[in-house]
C-alpha cells in the first residue's frame, strides 16, 4: 500500500507541475492491520484536480454486476464525462442500481466483517506457503486488497529441458497443469514482474486450503 507519505509525494508533484491524478480507490475499505488508506483527494488542493475512481465489487462484494461512481468536482469537466459515457457504453441496469442504493444504506457492519474475513483468509494462505512453499515461494502479506505477489526462488526450475524464457510463466503454467492451482505470471504486470506469480486469496477457505495441500504435494518432490 501507499503510505501517507508517498501519497502527500505524489500530490506535491501534481501541484508543482500542474498535473491531474486519476486515483483507483478500488480498495479503499480492504486494508489490514496497522495500514490507513489515504484518498489523494482529501489533500489540500487536490480535489479539484483529481478524478476519483470508485467501485461496489470490492467493499461489498459485487464483482460482476459493473456498478461504480467517480467523484469529480468540476461541474464542466462530470458534464463532459457524462456526454463521452452515453455514447460509449450502455447504462447499468436499475436492478443493478437498486442493489447499490441497499449496500450504501444498510447496516456497514458487512464490511467490517467482510475486511476481517478477508483478513483471516490472508493469514491462512501465507502461513500455509511459509509451510509448504519448501521456500520456493515467498513473500510478506499485503496490507490491502487480496492478492499475493510471491517471489519465485531463481533457482528453481520445471522439468524440462530447456531453461525457460519467463521463469513466471513457467510456474504459472506447472502450478495449473500439475496442481491446478490457479494463478497469474507476474510478468504479466510489467518487466518488474518477472520473477514473480500472483494469487487471489479471496476464495473460501476451504478451497485455499485445497490449493495449498496441492501445492505442499508439488514443491515435496
Amino acid at each position: 500500500m501507499l503510505t501517507r507519505n508517498d501519497i502527500e509525494g505524489i500530490a506535491a508533484l501534481a501541484l508543482q507541475h500542474d498535473l491531474w491524478i486519476f486515483a483507483d480507490e478500488a480498495y479503499e475499505d480492504v486494508v489490514f492491520d496497522d495500514a490507513e488508506q489515504v484518498s489523494i483527494a482529501s489533500l489540500p488542493g487536490m480535489y479539484e484536480r483529481t478524478l476519483s475512481l470508485y467501485t461496489f465489487s470490492k467493499t461489498y462484494a459485487m464483482t460482476g454486476l459493473r456498478l461504480g461512481y467517480v467523484a469529480a468536482r468540476g461541474a464542466k469537466l462530470r458534464e463532459r464525462m457524462k456526454k463521452a459515457l452515453f455514447y460509449t457504453a450502455s447504462n447499468v441496469s436499475s436492478v443493478v442500481q437498486f442493489g447499490g442504493v441497499g449496500a450504501l444504506e444498510g447496516s456497514q457492519h458487512v464490511v467490517a466483517g467482510f475486511r476481517e474475513e478477508l483478513k483471516a483468509r490472508r493469514d491462512l494462505f501465507y502461513a500455509g506457503i511459509r509451510e509448504r512453499g519448501a521456500g520456493v515461494l515467498t513473500g510478506a502479506p499485503p496490507k490491502g486488497a487480496f492478492y499475493a505477489f510471491l517471489k519465485i526462488d531463481p533457482r528453481w526450475r520445471p522439468a524440462s529441458v530447456t531453461p525457460p524464457q519467463s521463469i513466471s510463466w513457467a510456474m504459472a503454467e506447472f502450478l495449473i497443469s500439475q496442481g491446478r492451482i490457479g494463478c497469474v505470471p507476474g510478468a504479466d504486470f510489467g518487466a518488474n514482474g518477472e520473477g514473480y506469480v500472483r494469487f487471489c486469496f479471496a476464495r473460501d477457505r476451504r478451497e485455499l486450503e485445497g490449493a495449498l495441500a496441492s501445492l505442499g504435494a508439488l514443491f515435496a518432490h
